[in-house]
């Protein structure tokens, strides 16, 4: 399976409810897809969402989420790291920009 990532905005805001709304909406096309949401981060203000999903592809992930109405331009493919000792609930998101490319063992 594949680690897709999703960002989205929201310049009026979105409230917790309305992503768990979205999330029941999309079911029945992301079974369709083999595509299942393993959870998003809603920022304190409401207007940035990042949704994780699994699936057997990235494209597959793009096309369900096309079909719910989402708007796919800031979606890709990626990797979960688990902290070791962290308990599960420790979920923390860091975005980061570098000028060139590295990998994970460099960070």
């Amino acid at each position: 399976m594949t680690e897709v990532f999703l960002e989205r905005s929201f310049p009026g805001g979105m409230t917790r409810d309305g992503v768990l709304d979205m999330a029941v909406r999309a079911n029945n096309c992301f079974d369709l897809h083999r595509v299942a949401w393993q959870g998003s981060f809603l920022s304190i203000d409401g207007r940035k969402l990042f949704c994780w999903f699994s699936g057997p592809d990235a494209e597959s992930a793009r096309i369900a989420l096309r079909e719910t109405g989402a708007d796919t331009t800031r979606l890709w493919p990626g990797t979960v790291h688990h902290a070791p000792e962290a308990p599960p609930a420790a979920n923390v998101l860091v975005e980061r920009s570098f000028g060139e490319p590295v990998t994970v063992e460099e960070i």
